[in-house]
């Protein structure tokens, strides 16, 4: 395969049965449909297409934020990344102002998530490969940070680098325990926030209730979709909205100037996302799925009436968040 895997979780029982099955959780980045056979791409994937063959495979199955860390936070926890209460997400965005969803959602180590609770029921818990979802503050700064640097050309097997990779790994391999790494039959507890809902029927043949509304979130983007419709709204928090009206231009991409600030902080990520989207800034996005199902038309001008339904869905959606605005979305 082309795209590596980034995260692989390993819950295991010590004798496990059908009612309680050890359990393999695997996420990968940034893989489209065709570097996957069975799904029609030129790749030789013999062990998936045997799982999607022999399994059962989900043709409509959402992510809620499009980048790294806030999926995977959203895969861990049950929870909307825009829940998030880690240290840095907290800094960046204090109660009361909108936030910006991105590569800096974390978990966090005094709420309930699916390793711990897995670990309450006798499961032992793994977990290999990138994280990317703890102590973003050792990322940020290297003066504050245990980690070890060594030069972008090191020689891994250089005695000194080698040691030093493996000292920093060593501390890593110590911090993701602490967040409950060391179906099934499982209750939550009671207090644990969980947006997300069980297919569980799903896989066992039982009836499924679908989600009629699906809702996602990413920088200063949100957007709500059904089975015929996809909208999504771009809100700048007050100041930088303020900005926009009175015509300040933006720093984008290796020094581009903008009308318009990226929705996201990563200014490489909105570059290509840009790139690829003419319709990346406007404010009011609506796609007709059924006629436009890779969402190339925005038709928010000709079809007002659907809008209007869209809006109010969404506004419900996002007053679910306490103390979070978003335009006139949450007024």
């Amino acid at each position: 395969m082309k795209h590596f895997i980034t995260l692989f979780l390993l819950f295991t029982l010590g004798n496990a049965s059908a009612d309680r099955p050890n359990i393999v959780l695997i996420m990968t980045d940034d893989q489209s449909w065709d570097s996957l056979a069975f799904m029609g791409g030129k790749v030789h994937t013999p062990r998936i297409d045997q799982m999607a063959e022999e399994g059962m495979f989900f043709s409509d199955f959402n992510v809620t934020s499009t980048v790294c860390s806030p999926s995977r936070y959203s895969f861990l926890t049950g929870r909307y990344a825009g829940r998030c209460q880690g240290e840095r997400f907290m800094k960046e965005h204090p109660p009361g102002e909108q936030t910006q969803v991105e590569n800096i959602g974390e978990l966090e180590p005094d709420r309930w998530n699916l390793p711990k609770i897995l670990q309450k029921n006798g499961y032992r818990t793994g977990f290999v490969g990138k994280a990317h979802v703890v102590r973003h503050d050792w990322l940020k700064s290297e003066k504050d940070s245990p980690l070890q640097s060594y030069a972008l050309n090191a020689d891994p097997r250089d005695p000194v680098v080698n040691q030093k990779m493996r000292d920093n790994h060593q501390l890593w391999c110590d911090e993701i325990k602490k967040y409950g790494f060391d179906l099934c039959g499982i209750t939550p507890p009671d207090d644990y926030q969980m947006d997300g809902r069980s297919f569980k029927p799903a896989l066992f043949g039982e009836g499924f209730r679908e989600r009629k509304v699906l809702f996602g979130e990413l920088g200063h983007a949100r957007c709500v979709k059904t089975k015929d419709s996809k909208y999504i709204v771009v809100r700048y928090p007050g100041e930088l909205q303020r900005k926009v009206e009175a015509g300040v231009k933006f720093q984008g991409f290796k020094g581009a100037e903008l009308d318009r600030p990226y929705p996201t902080r990563n200014g490489h990520l909105g570059h290509y996302a840009s790139e690829a989207n003419p319709h990346y800034f406007e404010a009011d996005q609506l796609c007709r799925l059924t006629n436009d199902p890779e969402e190339k038309q925005n038709v928010a001008d000709n079809d007002l009436e659907i809008v209007k339904q869209m809006q109010g869905k969404l506004s419900i959606e996002l007053k679910k968040f306490p103390k979070r605005p978003f335009g006139e979305f949450t007024r």
